[in-house]
């Protein structure tokens, strides 16, 4: 992420996998109810800007779905937290974890591959049958395997 990335609150509900690696990384300024400046934007960080609802609101739905979705990933979305909006890599996730460095990568991947998208996962979605995180683990390594025979 470049410092100049900044998406805008009406983007971030895609859960796109940069909308939520930037999203980690202000983790806490949106559980204050606080949504990211834009660097770009002419108003001053006290500027007035006009929208519906409160001002903390949108921030506080945002954090409070990522926060859902990352709950469902037990360990794993704990993992994509420290990895995505502390900084650490594998390794040191491993280190916590004695863990191999790779395992707790793959992990976080796994994790960040549930949260992200549009659609929850685990609730019914058109033609997709609804998955908990651990059916959608099992599904995703019976999907490697069958592409590796």
């Amino acid at each position: 992420m470049s410092a100049e990335d900044w998406y805008a609150p009406r983007e971030v509900w895609q859960f796109r996998y940069e909308h939520i690696c930037w999203l980690l990384e202000h983790l806490s300024l949106l559980k204050e109810g606080y949504y990211p400046p834009d660097p770009k934007s002419a108003l001053s960080p006290g500027g007035r800007q006009f929208h519906a609802g409160a001002s903390f609101e949108t921030a506080k739905q945002i954090y409070t779905e990522l926060m859902e979705r990352l709950a469902r990933c037990g360990l794993d979305g704990l993992l994509l937290v420290a990895r995505e909006g502390l900084g650490l890599d594998e390794y040191e996730l491993g280190d916590f974890l004695k863990q191999p460095g790779g395992k707790t990568g793959k992990r976080a991947d796994t994790a960040m591959r549930y949260v992200s998208g549009r659609g929850r996962k685990w609730m019914h979605r058109g033609e997709y049958e609804p998955l908990t995180y651990h059916e959608f683990r099992h599904h995703i390594k019976r999907k490697s395997s069958d592409v590796q025979s």
